[in-house]
């Protein structure tokens, strides 16, 4: 037992924390706040998906059939542009991904009145070379005398992005200090542009019965703001301040991180134990904490093609062939190796990997994915029934890939 540790007061720590998730989790279904159309189909960073709905958004002949009153507030508040009439505004197109002459596309333009105004959207995606240089070279000549870059924070592009492809033109600095680095570059963001934009549609008058575009509209700020880092987690708030109410607390809290940390080396130790005690096969097993094979003994000199599983942070259990050198317990890598390994089995897949010939990820019907990272699984692991039926399907999985390995490697291709 760790040195003056209170049982009580770490069992009196997870219940207070229990209570203020389950305050929270009863908020969610009565309220529904936790459901977000952009997190379910993961997208709320993918650039294409976001812009394709705020061109939608921006369109006046966009599905939500509001006009152009979203148009307008997005030229005077996110891009300084007011000099427009509502003519203009209702001849006015938006397009995605508009191409230049060289068929680079561009992000979202928009064309109103006397003004072209193209926008590059970032949110984790790094700059192309001669990205920036080329747009703004392209779009000046359909009437634009700037280019909207559009980030998180409100960015520059980087150095390789204004320099023209040759290295020789770079867009030239700006000689003001609002914040934009280059003259014909101006930098907006997603954290204040965006969020105070869509922000103040939601209180446009003709918007007061429109729940469904409202309710699109504030799950598209609730993502923005999350991967702006400006949204609070109120439950995270709660239980921070809980533990930080006495050293005691903080201690007990540390405790738990750390047994929480070592229950994924159990989890996965009683999973691989079960494995190796059912899995009953003709091929050597070398001794290691995680069940590895012997596939080919020396396939290549001294090292030996091996049938296994494994798992990584950010990876779901798995099956591999993989290699190992001497007989050794962990898995070798080696690119020469691994693609001298694919040439003599003929299996070209894979090429880039250093690690050995072929994977294949174990699937099951309740979880899909099994790692033993991820916490909500975690408790099957400890579960007797639970874990007997895992490590059975696991079982069955792992032999009829054997069997295909064998057929496509030992027989099929060595004849």
């Amino acid at each position: 037992m760790v040195e003056g540790l209170n049982l009580a007061k770490v069992d009196d720590l997870l219940s207070n924390v229990n209570n203020i998730a389950k305050k929270y989790d009863d908020d969610a279904q009565k309220t529904g706040s936790i459901f977000n159309i952009f997190k379910i189909l993961n997208i709320s960073t993918k650039e294409t998906a976001i812009c394709r709905v705020m061109v939608d958004l921006l369109s006046p002949n966009g599905s939500h059939r509001q006009g152009g009153d979203f148009l307008r507030l997005f030229l005077q508040k996110c891009l300084g542009v007011s000099d427009f009439t509502d003519n203009d505004i209702q001849d006015s197109y938006v397009l995605r991904e508009c191409q230049t002459d060289d068929g680079r596309p561009i992000d979202i333009s928009i064309s109103v009145g006397k003004h072209f105004l193209p926008i590059e959207v970032k949110i984790n995606a790094n700059d192309q070379p001669a990205q920036c240089y080329d747009y703004f070279e392209d779009s000046k000549y359909k009437g634009a005398d700037k280019l909207y870059y559009l980030t998180k924070f409100g960015t520059p592009p980087s150095i390789k992005s204004v320099m023209s492809v040759c290295g020789k033109y770079e867009l030239p600095k700006s000689r003001h200090s609002n914040g934009d680095k280059y003259r014909d570059v101006v930098q907006i963001s997603f954290s204040e542009h965006i969020v105070s934009w869509l922000e103040e549609c939601l209180t446009l008058q003709s918007m007061s019965k429109k729940a469904p575009i409202s309710a699109i509209i504030l799950q598209l700020i609730t993502v923005i703001k999350q991967f702006s880092y400006l949204s609070e987690d109120e439950m995270m708030n709660e239980v921070i301040e809980l533990i930080s109410q006495s050293r005691q607390n903080i201690d007990n809290a540390r405790i738990i991180s750390e047994a929480l940390e070592a229950s994924k080396e159990i989890a996965a130790k009683r999973f691989y134990d079960k494995f190796k005690e059912g899995f009953t096969i003709d091929l050597e097993q070398i001794e290691s904490k995680i069940p590895i094979y012997v596939f080919e003994k020396n396939a290549i000199d001294d090292v030996s093609v091996v049938f296994g599983l494994d798992y990584g942070p950010n990876y779901p259990l798995f099956i591999r062939l993989g290699m190992v050198k001497n007989m050794e317990n962990t898995y070798y890598r080696d690119i020469g190796v691994a693609t001298k390994l694919r040439e003599k089995y003929k299996h070209t897949e894979n090429q880039k990997y250093d690690w050995g010939i072929c994977y294949n990820t174990l699937t099951f019907n309740n979880i899909k994915r099994l790692n033993f990272n991820n916490y909500n699984q975690l408790p099957i692991f400890f579960d007797d029934e639970k874990l007997d039926s895992l490590v059975g399907n696991a079982i069955e999985q792992a032999k009829d890939l054997l069997s295909e390995y064998k057929e496509r490697f030992l027989l099929h291709n060595r004849a």
